[in-house]
C-alpha cells in the first residue's frame, strides 16, 4: 500500500507511535485511510473530523470513523480516543449505539456503509 503524504491531506498529520501504542505499520495505514474515507464519505475535511466542531455531520462522523475502526479493525476505545482527543468513555457510548443508529439513522447507515466499502476495497486492492 503506498504511504499517504499528509501534505495531500490537510489536517492528517502521521499517527505517532506514542498515540497509537504497539500497532503494527499496516494498521497504522489502515487507521489513517479509515479517517480520510469517513471524511470523504460525510465531505469533511480530516481537520473538521478532528475537530470538537458539533454541527452536522462532523458529529455523525465521528462515530462512523470510531466503529469503523473498533468493530473491522478491533482497535481498543483507549487508543481510538487518542486519536480524536476525546475521552474513552465517550467512544465506549458510540460503540455501543452502533447498532441502533444503523438500524435507524439513515445518514450514519449511508456514511459508515459508503466508507466501509472504500477502505477495504481499496486495501484489498493493494
Amino acid at each position: 500500500m503506498a504511504k499517504i503524504n499528509p501534505y495531500v491531506f490537510p489536517g492528517l498529520h502521521p499517527i505517532d507511535r506514542k498515540i497509537i501504542g504497539t500497532l503494527d505499520d499496516e494498521t497504522i495505514e489502515l487507521v489513517n485511510q479509515t479517517m480520510i474515507e469517513t471524511a470523504k464519505a460525510f465531505g469533511i475535511s480530516v481537520t473538521e473530523l478532528k475537530s470538537k466542531k458539533r454541527s452536522q455531520p462532523i458529529p455523525t462522523a465521528k462515530r462512523v470513523y470510531i466503529n469503523l475502526l473498533h468493530l473491522n479493525l478491533s482497535i481498543h476505545q483507549n487508543t481510538i480516543a487518542k486519536t480524536l482527543d476525546m475521552d474513552r468513555t465517550s467512544i465506549l457510548h458510540h460503540i455501543k449505539n452502533h447498532w441502533n443508529d444503523m438500524r435507524f439513522y439513515p445518514l450514519y447507515q449511508k456514511g459508515y456503509n459508503k466508507a466501509l466499502k472504500e477502505i477495504f476495497m481499496d486495501h484489498e486492492t493493494s
